[in-house]
This record gives structure tokens, sequence and C-alpha cells, in this order.
């Protein structure tokens, strides 16, 4: 019997979703990031990050989700009486949200591109922005017809150098510049000298009926519409952020963390170890201050308490993989990736102290840092870490080479250690340019190797006894990483684009890659993958030509370095979306999408029987924890193996049956519910 057309029909629209799954996926994280504003409107709360895009929040924080603009800087965020949502952008102007839910350019008449601040003034239906500008050209402008059109509105205002425009309840406008308060009494067609503050007003404003509130060092207080200040409270950090609860009570953001004012007594609210960008409050009970780097927080019941799940907006670092182990870098935390639940863990509650800027695992497991003062060492997953090594100085680089030593670059001077980076000495002469990049590259001669060091001037070479050191060139070229193909050829990114080299770094030639490119890699096919800063490409043709691979499901094209994992996956640092990772290993870039089944599928090994080795292939219907079990014909478990799938579709397991005797075994991969069972010959 012929199946019905709906059956045909439906079969191909399940295909045709799986066959359209992205390039790329976002791997969770790390959550986090810096909050620069937020907006709670309607019952719904929004957040504006830095590199990351705007986020929106339907449960009071509890969960977030990307909203728009990933990969851009959100400064501000307004919304009208309408219900309408306007953003400010960094270098890119004012968007307005339509009923359909797309985007329009609305900053016709503002001509400079930084938005820093939006408010809505609901008695007159005026929209005001204040924009970066220098000390010849207007900070604030107003629109009366929604955004459709700016007019520039500074009469009055002694500096350009102005900031924090904000509407009272009673439609006075209030900004501020040095320790002046100015006052608009007529929709910002006159400004007026009102008020002074004590050491300067940073221009944040928080208002309760006719009571004005501003930050300086201290807080400060108006009852007579800006006229006269006196100070709330004895603390006198700086003022980062303002917010009021309908009830009256003032939330302060400062450096170090967060002041209550209430019932006229100034209190330490919490978060001091943070420092605090932006604050927003949800009725009277709720409240969310914005840190930079560590994402959002929540106070309910008195308590501060992280709330960025889903808020996937941290800026990473670098990578660093060794098997299944995946860690990264971001703000002043490192990360492990917890196979079981995909989520990442902070693991560094000693070394955020540190800035990190690179990161390598040793032979053995140990994880190295290159800090802002030296290299810092961990033995048990990022848990505890060394005091620096190699001092007071910058490292900007920490290279692994193939006889267990390590390299690390300074300013100037490449190190070395012998002893798993528990000494380090000079390995090198200095160096004119910063020192970027190291890469160990073999050659023919056993137990010798060449080091390619990239600078931001140039490229040298030296043999690995730190003989023979050589300036090749490229002067004017920045190198950013320096990586080794499967092929043997060298490829290095670089401020110009990439470079390679035929002959272990002798000669380089640019290939037509003209943006410049952060980090390349490549992995077990000779597939070379370039960050660049327009996106990621990949060539197949050792760089004669190259292809796209940042436009299917990559958010953010900041992409600052790429590794391939153990098994072919291609991961991808951001500044501002933290990290993602190909769907599929690298050899299916532009290779048809595996179906994915409904259950688990265990496929027959190969070959079979086998001697030394056999490869178990399965079928996934869902990422997940994977396990291998192998019993003899009594039933005992001989052999077990453990991982995690990331994602769906094909994977395999390689059986090493060396220690096991010849005979009968029957093999069992299971993953949550699934599970399934086959047999399989050892010869020997």
């Amino acid at each position: 019997m012929k199946p019905s057309i709906i059956a045909v029909l439906l079969s191909f629209s399940l295909v045709t979703i799986v066959m359209a799954q992205p390039y790329w996926n976002s791997a969770n994280g790390p959550e986090g990031g810096d909050v620069s504003c937020f907006l709670a409107a309607n019952g719904q709360l929004y957040a504006g990050t830095w590199g990351g895009g705007a986020y929106r929040s339907s449960d009071q924080g509890d969960h977030w989700h990307p909203f728009e603009f990933m990969g851009s800087t959100v400064h501000t965020i307004a919304v009208n009486d309408s219900g309408q949502l306007f953003v400010g952008l960094q270098g890119d102007g004012i968007f307005r949200r339509n009923a359909d839910s797309t985007w329009t350019r609305a900053q016709q008449g503002i001509l400079y591109p930084t938005v820093r601040k939006l408010c809505f003034d609901p008695g007159t239906r005026n929209l005001y922005a204040q924009v970066d500008a220098n000390q010849n050209v207007e900070m604030f402008y107003r629109s009366t017809n929604n955004g459709n059109l700016w007019t520039a509105i500074n009469t009055g205002l002694q500096s350009h150098w102005t900031s924090g425009i904000s509407v009272a309840p009673n439609g006075y406008l209030y900004c501020a510049s040095a320790d002046s308060i100015y006052r608009s009494i007529n929709h910002g067609d006159n400004w007026s000298f009102v008020g002074r503050i004590t050491n300067g007003s940073g221009g944040h404003f928080a208002f309760s009926g006719d009571t004005i509130y501003t930050g300086s060092n201290g807080a400060f207080r108006s009852v007579d519409f800006g006229q006269t200040w006196s100070r709330i409270g004895d603390f006198a950090e700086n003022v980062l952020a303002m917010g009021i609860a309908p009830n009256g009570t003032l939330y302060i953001g400062t450096y170090y963390g967060v002041y209550r004012w209430q019932n006229n007594l100034m209190q330490l609210s919490g978060l001091s170890d943070r420092s605090i960008l932006s604050i927003v409050t949800f009725g009277n009970d709720v409240a969310f201050a914005g840190t930079p780097g560590f994402g959002a927080y929540k106070l309910q019941a008195g308590n501060w308490n992280p709330a960025s799940n889903g808020l996937t907006c941290s800026s990473v670092q670098t990578i660093a993989i060794r098997g299944h182990d995946i860690y990264c870098s971001s703000n002043r935390e490192v990360f492990q990736l917890a196979p079981a639940t995909f989520r990442w863990i902070s693991r560094s509650t000693s070394a955020q102290q540190y800035f990190l800027r690179t990161m390598a695992i040793g032979t053995n497991g140990e994880l190295f840092a290159g800090t802002s003062v030296g290299v810092i060492r961990s033995t048990n997953e990022g848990i505890e870490w060394s005091a620096p090594m190699i001092a007071d100085s910058a490292i900007n680089t920490i290279a692994t080479a193939p006889m267990g030593n390590l390299y690390a670059g300074t300013d100037h001077c490449v190190y070395r250690s012998t002893d798993n980076g528990q000494s380090w000495v000079p390995f090198n002469a200095r160096t004119t340019g910063i020192i970027s990049s190291i890469h160990v590259t073999p050659t023919m001669i056993p137990e010798s190797w060449i080091v390619n060091i990239g600078t931001t001037d140039g490229i040298y070479r030296m043999l690995e006894d730190g003989r023979n050191w050589t300036f090749i060139g490229f002067m004017g070229y920045e190198f950013y990483e320096i990586a080794m193909s499967s092929l043997g050829v060298l490829y290095a990114g670089v401020s110009h684009g990439v470079l390679r080299s035929l002959d272990q770094g002798l000669s380089w030639q640019p290939l037509p890659i003209a943006v410049p490119t952060y980090s390349v890699v490549s992995n077990s096919q000779g597939t070379i993958f370039a960050a660049t800063s327009n996106g990621i490409y990949y060539s197949r043709t050792e760089g004669s030509t190259w292809d796209d691979l940042s436009h299917e499901g990559l958010l953010n094209q900041n992409v600052i370095e790429l590794k391939i994992d153990y098994d072919s996956y291609l991961w991808a640092a951001t500044l501002g979306n933290g990290v993602f990772v190909s769907f599929h290993p690298t050899n299916d870039v532009h290779e048809p999408v595996t179906f994915v089944p409904a259950e688990l599928r265990l496929h027959q090994n190969y070959p079979n029987p086998f001697n030394a080795s056999s490869t178990i292939s399965y079928s996934l219907p869902k990422p997940g924890k994977v396990t291998l079990q192998l019993f003899d014909i009594t039933g005992r478990e001989v052999y077990q193996k453990t991982c995690q799938a990331y994602r769906s579709g094909e994977q395999n397991f390689l059986v090493d049956g060396t220690a096991l005797a010849a005979g009968l075994y029957y093999y069992r991969v299971s993953s949550g519910e699934f599970s399934a069972t086959r047999k399989m010959v050892l010869l020997k």
C-alpha cells in the first residue's frame, strides 16, 4: 500500500528540519559577562551587555534568553508608553522595535553612532538620548516623533562633557557635568545650572516623587528640584549606578557592592566583592545588579544570589583542550566543562586575583595560565593555583612541546621549563616586539625541534637548544598564533590575514585573507580554520581558497580563539557570547548532516572478528553521557568506557583489546533511557 501524502510530507518535514541544522551551537556559556544596563517593562526584564547583545527574561531573572543584537554592546534600553522598545548601541546608533518584532534604525539627526543613554517622558512622549562626543559636539538629543527625527538640545550647558540625562516624574530634565547639576524645565530647549555636588557627580539620577538622588563620591539628595544637595549616609565610594523601588527604597551601585537607603538608614546590602554597573528594581521586593564579568545578581528576601542562568554574554580569552578535558577562561575565572551536564563549572577561587591571558595543559594534565604578573600552575583541575612564576612579567602565550617542555612568551623574552612548569629560565635573546605566539615544530632529525616565535614586529626562529637565533622578517605584521596542519604546513594568523610556510618557518607567504586573523587550527585531514575579525573561515586547499563558516548559528562574529578537541569538534571563544561548538566533527564541513534517530542505534563493530582494536559505531537521538560496557560469556564486566556526546547523530568508541583474552564478548552502549547490546569476537 502506498504511504499517505500526509505521511510523506511529515517524513520530508522531519528530514528537512534535521538537514537544516546550523553548523554552530552555543556551548552554554560560561554564564556571566558584563551587564551594562537593565530595563523592567511589561512584566519582562531586559539586560544589555558589553559585546554580547541584549537578553530577555520572562520569569524575573530565573532564566535568560538571547533577545537581539548578539555580538554588539548594548549601552541602554528604553520603552515608550506603548511598550515599544528602543536600544542604544556602541558604534551602531539607535534601533526601534516594530510590531512584527523587526528592528528599524531610528537616529536621523544624530551624527555620532555611540549612544550611552535613552529615556522616555510619558508626559510629552518625548525621547531623549545621550551620545558619545568630543568637546565640539553636542551630547543630548530629543525626538518628538518616536525616534524618526532627533534635534540637539544643549543650549545653556557650560560643557559638552555632560552625562546622565534623566527625566523626573514632573517632566524636568537633569544632567551632570563635573561637579555641576543642570536642569531643564522646558523639555531640553534650555538648560540652567541649579546646584553643585562635592567631588563631582557621576551622572546617575533616581527619583521618588519630588526627591532627587544623585551620586559621586557618595550619594546625595535634593528636595528642592536640585538647587541644594545634602549627603545621605556616611560612605564615600564612587557611585556607578542607581535604582529606586516604587516604595522609595534606593539601591546604589559602587565599586564594592550595593548600598541600600531606606528609612533614612544607609546599609551595605551585599556583593561587597563586586563592582556594580547597573541596577533595576522589579516591584518593591526584587532588585537586580549587573556586574563586569560576573553577570547578573538578584536580590530577593534580603539576599543577593547569582541570576545568570542562560546569560551567556561572557568574553572568553582562551580555551585549553586535552583529551576530553575542556577549559576556558573569562574575566578572572577558569571554567571546566562538566561532561555529564554540559555546563561550565568555575574552578578558580585562588586565580581570581589575576587577569588570565592564556592557558595550556601540560603532558600530565596540569593547567598553566598566563597572567599579567607571571605563570600560575594547577595540579588539581584548576581548583588551587601556585604563586606566579616568572614574577612581574605579563605572559602572552604558553606552548607545549612534543618532548614535554613548556614555553612562555612575555613582552620581550621567551622562558622555558624542562620540569613540567616548576621552574623557568630565559631561553633566548630579547626581542624588539612583544611575543604573542610560540610554536614548536619537529624536524627530520630525532630529538630535534624548531621554535617559531611570533611577535608584534615579525617572526623569529631558533633551534630547540636556543642556538641559531634568527629574525625571519615580516616587519609590520603582528603575529597572533602559529599552528601546524596535519600535512606539515605552518600557518600564522597575523594582523594582515594569514601567512603560510612550507619550509618549517624559514619563509612565509601571505594567503588570500585580508583581515586580522587571531587564531588558526587544523584538523586531522589538513583542513585549516581561521578566526578573523569578520568571522570564521576554512580552507581545504592549504589556504589557497577560503569559505565562510561563521553565519550558520554563530551568534557572535568576534571570535578570538579556535581549538579542535579529541573527537574533532571545533570550539570557538567569542568576546561577548561565550563559547560555541560545532554540531558535528570538523570533517563534516559541507557534508550532509546524518539522520538523527528516534532511539539509540548500535551498529556492528568493525572489524569483527578483530585482533588488537575495533571501532563500535552508534547513533544517538540526543546529546548525553554515553557508556560502553564489555561482558564476557559469563556475564562478568571486563571493560568500561564513558564519554560525553556533545551532539546527536553518529558517534563511535575505539575498543582496545590488548588486555583482554580471546573469545566471545557482548558489548552494550547506553545513554540515558536508551541502551543496545551486540556480540563481537576477539582473536589472538
